[in-house]
């Protein structure tokens, strides 16, 4: 298993992945739209993706991506 995160950082450690194990990835327009009723919960969330965010530095700098 590459991925360890299955919330609303999980985008990043995917480019993560690929960057480290070469793969090529494109960037294509891709269309937002706003719905008031979201999920997100501004500090909360916010203060989670932080923490996963270090922890895929963390496993970044462990060599866990790597194939």
């Amino acid at each position: 298993r590459k991925t360890f995160v299955d919330r609303f950082a999980a985008d990043i450690e995917w480019f993560i992945v690929a960057r480290v194990n070469g793969c090529l990835y494109r960037d294509f327009p891709v269309e937002l739209s706003h719905r008031k009723e979201s999920s997100l919960r501004l500090v909360r969330d916010t203060l989670l993706i932080l923490k996963d965010v270090i922890r895929m530095a963390v496993q970044y700098l462990r060599g866990l991506y790597a194939r």
